[in-house]
C-alpha cells in the first residue's frame, strides 16, 4: 500500500472524529463511551457540561478551545495533580527566587 498525503489527512480526520471537543455537547452514547474508557470522565463531563453555555455565548472562546478534547483535559488534570511535576515546579521557583534575592543583595551592597 502506498503512503500518500491524502491517506494521512484521512487518518488524522478519522482519528479526530473519535475525540469530541470540549466545546461540543455530548450525547449519551458519547458520554457512556468516555466513562467506559476511564471513570475519571464522569467528573470531567459534569464539569464541562456546567460551563458549556459559555462556549455558545462566546464564539471566540469556543474557537480557542475547539481543538481540545475531553482526553486532553483529563491528561492536563493528571499532570497538574502529579506530585513530581508539582515538586519540580516548586524547586524551580525556589531557585529563581534565591537567584533574584542574591542579585538584589549585590545591588544593595554596591550602593
Amino acid at each position: 500500500m502506498k503512503f500518500n498525503l491524502a491517506s494521512l489527512l484521512l487518518f488524522v480526520f478519522l482519528a479526530s472524529c473519535n475525540k469530541p471537543s470540549v466545546t461540543e455537547n455530548l450525547d449519551s452514547k458519547q458520554v457512556q463511551k468516555l466513562i467506559k474508557a476511564d471513570t475519571a470522565f464522569k467528573n470531567i463531563v459534569t464539569d464541562i457540561n456546567n460551563i458549556q453555555y459559555l462556549f455558545e455565548k462566546d464564539p471566540v472562546l469556543k474557537a480557542e478551545f475547539l481543538d481540545y478534547s475531553y482526553q486532553d483535559y483529563l491528561n492536563f488534570l493528571v499532570k497538574i495533580n502529579d506530585q513530581t511535576i508539582v515538586e519540580d515546579a516548586k524547586q524551580a521557583a525556589l531557585e529563581m527566587a534565591k537567584q533574584k534575592f542574591e542579585n538584589a543583595k549585590l545591588r544593595i551592597s554596591s550602593l
